[in-house]
């Protein structure tokens, strides 16, 4: 794959793409020590754990999405060289 490929960004949003999830995945927040530990306020923890949630949630439904596309790719694949066999085979049987 290349990195031009990997760059495109989906415009619509019920369009799931393998360069969306991987983004997301290297755009997610890594947890960094805080020097204070308490919240600064209730508001700003509350925004900040649902953007967090709302991120999570898509990355759950992208890998739930394409993985059961590439199920599905897969076992078409395995399957393609029996397509047919079962009409060939009942006609040399007759």
């Amino acid at each position: 794959m290349s990195r031009a490929y990997d760059a495109v960004r989906a415009p619509d949003p019920t369009i799931k793409t393998r360069a969306e999830l991987l983004q997301r995945l290297r755009d997610s927040p890594r947890p960094a020590p805080q020097p204070e530990l308490l919240p600064r306020d209730e508001l700003t923890t509350q925004i900040k754990r649902e953007a967090f949630e709302g991120h999570t949630e898509r990355i759950k439904e992208l890998r739930e999405t394409l993985g059961a596309a590439q199920e599905g790719f897969e076992t078409d694949f395995a399957l393609k060289p029996k397509h047919g066999k079962a009409r060939a085979d009942f006609g040399r049987s007759c």
